[in-house]
């Protein structure tokens, strides 16, 4: 179960979200967070669509990714 750290509107009216990464089991040294826009369908607002943006090491290296990409 992935857990929401952090959550904040972009200036297009989506959501960005970093969540925990379920790491178990997998080799090696892996990324901690995930991070993902989620984007509310006018079509079907009940059913918003998620992009997977990748995975980073460290929150606030999370957060910055999405400050120099202009998410947040």
């Amino acid at each position: 179960m992935q857990k929401i750290l952090f959550e904040q509107r972009t200036p297009s009216g989506n959501v960005f979200q970093i969540r925990t990464r379920d790491i178990t089991g997998m080799r090696g040294i892996q990324d901690q967070f995930s991070m993902f826009v989620i984007q509310a369908s006018t079509e079907a607002p009940h059913a918003p669509v998620e992009y997977s943006l990748g995975s980073h090491p460290s929150l606030e290296g999370a957060k910055k990714f999405a400050r120099n990409r202009g998410l947040i």
